[in-house]
């Protein structure tokens, strides 16, 4: 099945995970991840699952909203789910309407406008910290993901289970994305899929091709950090970078982590070293997204990401290498990070 993003950029499959089977930890050992509510409504005809680390923290923890991508749906993101909670946060996998025929615009962007707004209004409730979002695109849903992170606001709240809280996350992340076009927009967008889901052409419908692509609003949150992640040899590779630099031209924070060489799938996949780094890197942008930057600009030593105990080392302009548990502080500054030293 294609969608939005097949046809836009080049992008691999949709990888179906199977669900939560986790067990509790034995005291000393890592927290683990359980779905503590399914199916909730969180938006008309949508819903949410909700994963939470065992034990409970003594206080809240950040929230992650989880997107998949185009054309499936949340179970593709189950084993992200679980290893992202596993880190320590609460985490909302959502179905959202995504690009696939059942999809439009743009209620496929206010579902996920709605999904940030229901984590300010309950996160409490699930033990998490309502002032510490973090929204997460995978693949297509990454678009949709950083236009609601940019203009959540703007989207309408009326299928919402939740309408008096902000559709603004604290910081965006996006997995191996695909993240849209800039004008005037190139004729390779436009197809019949793309079409469909606008209702029309750019010309018959400017506003809403406009509103739908991020570059429109740049500039918009100068404080809102973003972490982008992609594969060294992913075909949306050259996009993460394209859309760092105008992050970056736009005076907005971004760090752009460049993994091995990894596909679409491997960047989601629990198995994989590369999948458990977006897993780190998820959570501590979750948990540090409250946080103001500030400090120096940092970059990342380029050694090879190893398969054990090797991490990057983060240095600053004028200091020696000092090892850190998860790449870098994700929002000193703005930094590209190599991982795998290409």
């Amino acid at each position: 099945m294609q969608g939005l993003g097949v046809l836009l950029s080049p992008m691999g499959a949709v990888l179906a995970l199977a669900g939560c089977g986790c067990a509790s930890p034995t005291p000393g050992e890592p927290p683990v991840a359980r779905i503590i509510a399914e199916e909730v409504a969180y938006a008309r005809d949508r819903s949410l699952d909700v994963f939470a680390p065992v034990p409970v923290p003594d206080d809240p923890v950040a929230i992650v909203i989880l997107l998949h991508a185009c054309c499936g749906d949340r179970a593709d993101l189950t084993k992200l789910a679980e290893t992202i909670t596993a880190e320590g946060v609460v985490v909302l996998n959502v179905g959202w309407g995504g690009f696939d025929a059942d999809g439009s615009y743009p209620e496929s962007y206010e579902d996920v406008a709605c999904a940030v707004r229901f984590a300010r209004a309950e996160g409490e409730s699930y033990g998490a910290d309502p002032q510490r979002v973090a929204l997460v695109g995978w693949s297509d849903g990454a678009l949709a993901g950083a236009v609601v992170a940019h203009a959540g606001d703007s989207f309408a709240v009326e299928r919402c289970s939740a309408q008096e809280h902000s559709a603004l996350p604290d910081t965006f992340v996006g997995v191996n994305g695909f993240y849209g076009w800039t004008a005037p927009i190139d004729i390779s967008y436009i197809t019949d899929r793309a079409v469909g889901f606008f209702d029309g052409a750019p010309a018959e419908q400017p506003q809403a091709w406009s509103d739908a692509t991020p570059y429109s609003w740049l500039g918009r949150r100068l404080t809102m950090p973003s972490v982008l992640l992609v594969g060294a040899t992913d075909p949306l590779r050259a996009d993460a970078e394209r859309f760092d630099a105008a992050l970056r031209a736009a005076g907005q924070p971004s760090r752009l982590l460049i993994l091995p060489p990894a596909g679409d799938q491997s960047l989601i996949s629990a198995r994989t070293e590369e999948g458990r780094v977006v897993a780190r890197e998820t959570a501590a942008a979750a948990r540090r997204s409250a946080e103001s930057s500030g400090d120096p600009l940092r970059r990342v030593d380029t050694q090879r990401l190893g398969r054990g105990s090797q991490e990057p080392r983060c240095v600053s302009a004028a200091s020696s290498p000092s090892p850190v548990s998860t790449a870098c502080r994700p929002f000193e500054g703005s930094a590209v990070v190599i991982l795998d030293g290409r």
